[in-house]
């Protein structure tokens, strides 16, 4: 079974070195032991990387972590027109699990495969970018503080990309979701998202259930009362009709009833 890397602490990891790579002609993954983590995401093309005696055969959107003080190389060349990026960086505490049931993995780790597939989130490759031209740009005056930033971005990231309670982002559910936070004064119908998006009605619906385990609707309600609850106690001058209907209610009473649903208490009581 395929190790799992968890790292129990971010807050010491630091970029060393990345890059973008273009291999016009088939090259073989140098034959090293580094003292820093090689994490190489694939454009396009496959190549088979070996750590140790285990080999990973690592495809287009896929992304594979090596680890210090183990030897790295391959045997076969990669595929003529590879295209990769890497990033090399070191972060002191982490360790290996057989198991995401491990008893020493709690909810402050930060756990990850070694090769994960990536295709489905959109937001990994956009880091890597991201890093990698920030890195070689040398775009900010805070460039080591911003780098970690992203790292720490990135490995989370993975681990919930890896992480069966969560569902391969999809970018129209992504556009969606946006949408609804940041027009928090409406309720969207299914019927204009559908056109919106340029899916049918079922199509879209059948999506979103999919990607987020609830309706569009359904969907909307829980995070305009959760925008409430947190919004409430800050607002302790804002009157309760004018809560409800930035966030879209028809009126207090309508919006009463359905947080009271929710959360059990009356927004007064939250207050």
């Amino acid at each position: 079974m395929e190790s799992l890397l968890v790292f129990p602490d971010l807050s010491e990891i630091r970029l060393t070195t990345c890059n973008f790579n273009y291999a016009k002609e088939g090259i073989l993954h140098p034959d090293r032991i580094l003292k820093e983590f090689d994490c190489l995401y694939l454009t396009e093309g496959s190549w088979d990387i070996w750590e140790g005696d285990q080999c990973y055969h690592v495809q287009k959107d896929h992304l594979l972590i090596l680890e210090p003080w183990k030897r790295h190389y391959s045997i076969t060349p990669c595929t003529p027109g590879m295209r990769n990026m890497y990033i090399h960086f070191t972060l002191p505490s982490y360790r290996t699990a057989s198991s995401p049931d491990d008893s020493q993995i709690n909810d402050s780790c930060v756990v990850t495969g070694k090769l994960t597939d990536c295709s489905g989130n959109y937001q990994i490759r956009h880091l890597y970018e991201e890093i990698i031209e920030l890195y070689l740009a040398r775009k900010s005056s805070y460039q080591a503080l911003r780098t970690q930033s992203l790292l720490k971005l990135l490995l989370c990231e993975l681990s919930d990309t890896g992480n069966t309670r969560f569902q391969p982002a999809d970018l129209v559910v992504e556009k969606i979701i946006h949408l609804f936070c940041t027009s928090m004064e409406r309720f969207y119908s299914a019927e204009e998202l559908s056109l919106l998006c340029g899916l049918s009605l079922r199509s879209l619906s059948t999506r979103f259930r999919r990607a987020t385990g609830t309706s569009l609707h359904q969907y909307q309600l829980r995070l305009k009362l959760e925008m409430a609850y947190d919004l409430i106690p800050q607002s302790p001058g804002r009157s309760f009709r004018d809560i409800a209907l930035s966030l879209g209610f028809y009126d207090e009473f309508q919006f009463s009833k359905l947080f009271k649903r929710q959360y059990g208490i009356s927004p007064s009581a939250r207050r």
